[in-house]
């Protein structure tokens, strides 16, 4: 609405963020711009799932880690696609890559900085964002400076691939091989005190009044 009122906004334009927001369309980009992504299909009911345990369900239209599950044992998939399919959009069946939760923060189309999450139990689920206090962010991410330079180099890649502008934190997955994949691009991080995009500013030097007003200026 803002862009058809020429009025300036913060942050990715329309395109960008509905491509972001949409984790089938990402994928698509993705591999067809060279970006390693976990294996992945679409799922609808009756469907045969190709993805090998364990795996991860997810609704391919939700943020914040809503509806999504890793599952590891059959018994867990039903209840999992159920709960996927409970949500707006496709149901996204997605290759579990075991590893570390690598977020990249990018800033004016610089990556600006790794950070691991590891939560109290499973993975970095809403519950872990929003309602625990016991989940650890490690600055800069324990990690090489090889497989350092490879996640920030994806994170950059992934973000101006869909377009984005501004601002964004792409979600990595880390095998301990070192190999790294693209999960999604989020086009609006979080900006509260537990969130991971002033932790990444504050990693590269950027206060968070910075932070903000580096965004405000680049708006559009």
């Amino acid at each position: 609405l803002l862009a058809c009122m020429n009025i300036l906004c913060t942050g990715s334009g329309v395109l960008a963020s509905a491509l972001a927001m949409d984790k089938i369309a990402s994928k698509r980009i993705f591999e067809s711009q060279g970006i390693a992504t976990p294996k992945w299909q679409i799922y609808q009911a009756g469907d045969q799932v190709q993805i090998e345990l364990p795996l991860v369900v997810k609704p391919a239209n939700e943020g914040s880690s809503v509806g999504v599950s890793v599952v590891f044992e059959e018994a867990e998939l039903a209840p999992a696609l159920e709960l996927a399919g409970k949500f707006h959009g496709s149901v996204l069946i997605e290759e579990y890559i075991a590893g570390k939760e690598i977020f990249v923060g990018v800033l004016e189309d610089k990556a600006i900085g790794t950070i691991e999450v590891r939560p109290a139990k499973g993975f970095y689920d809403y519950e872990a964002k929003y309602l625990r206090n016991d989940t650890q962010y490690l600055i800069p991410a324990p990690i090489s400076d090889e497989i350092r330079e490879t996640c920030e180099e994806l994170g950059l890649a992934a973000h101006l691939a869909l377009g984005c502008q501004t601002y964004s934190r792409v979600d990595i997955r880390v095998r301990e091989s070192g190999e790294a994949f693209v999960l999604e691009v989020n086009t609006l991080p979080g900006m509260t005190g537990s969130s991971l995009m002033p932790k990444l500013a504050k990693q590269a030097g950027i206060s968070y009044a910075q932070l903000c007003e580096r965004i405000l200026l680049d708006a559009r």
